[in-house]
């Protein structure tokens, strides 16, 4: 094995990659390595929001402020992230959201409560709806599921509001 040493105050950005890597987001985001293809995102805008979107799990985003960071309209972002079959913008942030809730979940010191409160959901209730929504499950099946389940459950019918 090796041991990684750090100066404090010198190697701050060397620490930042260390944890980075071996903490949940990045645990999470090596086991959605192959979700661009199974979501079918080509194109680099809707790689670049896939990417972005997944960076923001965590936190309750909006597209308008997607279409920020990326400098496009929402519009076209909402457009052109749909494209050639892709779910659309609104599911996948959800999904990125359920998956990081399943993560929490997994924890049992965290509840339905706190992971509510911890993704900004503005209720239990309102996550408990959109794990049914984009999960067709209850919060409390989401670690279960892990989230490859999650990805899976999503991509079963469940990636588009409108038909």
């Amino acid at each position: 094995g090796v041991c990684d040493l750090l100066v404090d105050g010198v190697d701050d950005h060397a620490a930042v990659e260390l944890v980075a890597g071996r903490g949940a987001s990045g645990v999470r985001r090596a086991a959605l390595a192959d979700a661009p293809r199974l979501l079918r995102l080509t194109e680099p805008l809707q790689l670049k929001a896939w990417h972005e979107v997944l960076a923001r799990s965590g936190i309750a985003t909006t597209t308008a402020q997607l279409a920020g960071a990326l400098r496009v309209t929402r519009e076209h972002l909402s457009r052109e992230f749909a494209a050639g079959g892709a779910p659309n913008i609104k599911r996948v942030i959800d999904l990125t959201r359920m998956l990081c809730a399943a993560d929490l979940l997994r924890n049992p010191g965290y509840s339905v409560v706190t992971v509510a409160r911890v993704l900004k959901f503005s209720s239990p209730s309102h996550l408990a709806g959109c794990a049914r929504r984009i999960v067709g499950t209850t919060p409390k099946s989401l670690p279960r599921l892990g989230v490859r389940g999650v990805l899976g459950r999503f991509l079963r019918g469940r990636t588009r509001s409108r038909l």
